[in-house]
C-alpha cells in the first residue's frame, strides 16, 4: 500500500505493539482492498447477496463513475500494512440518502450550496479477533477514520452532508456524543433490487438516515485526539493510546 497517511497511532499489545495508519487510498490496488474487505463484512452480516460478487468486489455505480474518495486505516506488520478499516465519501448532485429515503431537509443543511455537501458510507471496521488477547479498539478505530474523512472535507470545502447509519452504530454515536442531526420526517423506499436491499431490510437491527455539520464533527474528533488523558503526542501526527486507570474505565464502559 502507498496510502496518503493523515495520523499514526501506537497502541500497546500483550505480544506487540501495532501502529495503525489513518489516510486515503492513492493506488488502484488500495481500491480494490477497500472492495474486499467491503465484501467480507457486509458478506459476513448478511447485508449483500454474496452470490452475486464472482469477483468478491463489493461496488457499486459510485465506485465506477468515479464520484468517490477512500479513506483507510491499516495496521503496519513488518514490511507489510493490513487494512482493519475503511470509509468512503461521495460525491454527487442527489446523494444517496436522498434517494434511499423521502426526506425532509434539514435546517442545518439549508445554508450549504449542493456544490458543497457530501455523504459518507461504507463504512466498515474488521471485528477484534476473540481468540487473540491483543486490544483493538474499533471505537478509536472509528474516531481517527472519521477525523480523517472530515479533515479532507473541511480542505475541499464540503461543509456538512449525509450518512445512513445502522441502529447498531447510532447506539454508538450517541454513547460517544457524536455531534450528529437526526432526520425527524423521513420513509425509507430503497429499492428491492438495489445491491444493499438486504441491509435495509434486516428488522432488528433497521437504518436510520442522519446529517452532519462538518466543522463540528471535526472538531469534535480532535478534540478527543488531543485529549492527553487518552494519547500521547509523539509528533505532528503521531499519537500512542495511552493505557491507563482513565482508558480501562472507558473498555469496561464499552465506550471504546
Amino acid at each position: 500500500m502507498y496510502m496518503n497517511i493523515f495520523r499514526k497511532l501506537t497502541i500497546r499489545g500483550v505480544n506487540a505493539d501495532r501502529t495503525i495508519l489513518f489516510g486515503e487510498t492513492t493506488t488502484d490496488n488500495e481500491k480494490q482492498e477497500v472492495y474486499k474487505l467491503r465484501y467480507k463484512i457486509y458478506s459476513e452480516q448478511g447485508y449483500i447477496d454474496s452470490t452475486k460478487y464472482s469477483n468478491l468486489f463489493e461496488t457499486d455505480e459510485y465506485d465506477s463513475v468515479g464520484k468517490s474518495q477512500y479513506f483507510i486505516a491499516a495496521i503496519k506488520e513488518k514490511d507489510n500494512l493490513r487494512l482493519i478499516g475503511c470509509i468512503r465519501s461521495i460525491f454527487s448532485d442527489v446523494l444517496p440518502t436522498e434517494l434511499a429515503f423521502y426526506i425532509k431537509e434539514p435546517e442545518e443543511l439549508r445554508s450549504i450550496p449542493r456544490a458543497n455537501r457530501f455523504e459518507i458510507g461504507r463504512f466498515v471496521i474488521v471485528p477484534p479477533d476473540k481468540l487473540k488477547k491483543d486490544y483493538l479498539p474499533r471505537g478509536i478505530v472509528m474516531l481517527f477514520l472519521l477525523n480523517t474523512v472530515s479533515n479532507y472535507a473541511i480542505k475541499k470545502n464540503l461543509l456538512g452532508g449525509y450518512a445512513f447509519i445502522k441502529q447498531s452504530l447510532n447506539i454508538k454515536l450517541r454513547r460517544l456524543k457524536f455531534p450528529v442531526g437526526y432526520i425527524k420526517e423521513y420513509k425509507q423506499h430503497y429499492p428491492k433490487h438495489g445491491v444493499l436491499y438486504k441491509y435495509f431490510t434486516q428488522v432488528n437491527d433497521p437504518v436510520i438516515p442522519i446529517f452532519f455539520v462538518t466543522k463540528l464533527f471535526f472538531q469534535y474528533t480532535e478534540n478527543i485526539i488531543c485529549n492527553r488523558f487518552m494519547f500521547r503526542r509523539e509528533g505532528d501526527n503521531t499519537f500512542l493510546f495511552r493505557s491507563n486507570v482513565y482508558t480501562y474505565i472507558l473498555k469496561v464502559l464499552k465506550i471504546l
